[in-house]
Parts: structure tokens; sequence; C-alpha cells
């Protein structure tokens, strides 16, 4: 298991005009066995630009995808020492 910052948008105002009220980050853990990709992604509400990384994950029809805080790389170091954790 890997502890990662889950990231959700408090947001108002329609799709076009969309303005960030505030951005709530939260721990959450998963396995990642069940990760399917992770992709840096950049998110616009109306003039600021916020950074988040798109993970999926699946296990069957449960699966779901959340933004996180960390990089990719940030995730792929945390899969390693996980791993290596385990082994040893």
């Amino acid at each position: 298991m890997i502890e990662l910052t889950k990231v959700t948008f408090v947001v108002s105002g329609s799709e076009q005009w969309k303005k960030l009220i505030r951005i709530e980050k939260c721990s959450t853990w998963l396995n990642p066995r069940v990760i399917c990709y992770f992709d840096r992604v950049t998110k616009q509400f109306s003039e600021q630009e916020v950074a988040t990384t798109a993970l999926c994950w699946s296990n069957g029809r449960f699966g779901n995808d959340l933004h996180v805080e960390e990089t990719p790389e940030e995730i792929v170091r945390k899969i390693r020492l996980a791993r290596a954790t385990a082994a040893g």
C-alpha cells in the first residue's frame, strides 16, 4: 500500500466560467497493484491553472479514478519503496 494525497476541487459557476473556491486535500491509501495508469494533468479554472496527477485504478467493477498531489515520479518512487519494503 502507498499513501497519496487526494485532491478535490471545490468550484462554483458553470463549465465555461468555473471559479476555484478552494482545494481540499486528504490522505488516502492505494494498493499499487490495482493502478492502471497515471498522468500529469492541468485543470483550468477561469484564469487559474492547477497541476495534479490523474490516477486510474481498477479492481473489477469497482474501478475509479482520482486526482493526487504527487507527481508521476513521486508515485513511481513510492511504489518502488513499497515493493522493496515488502520484499525485505
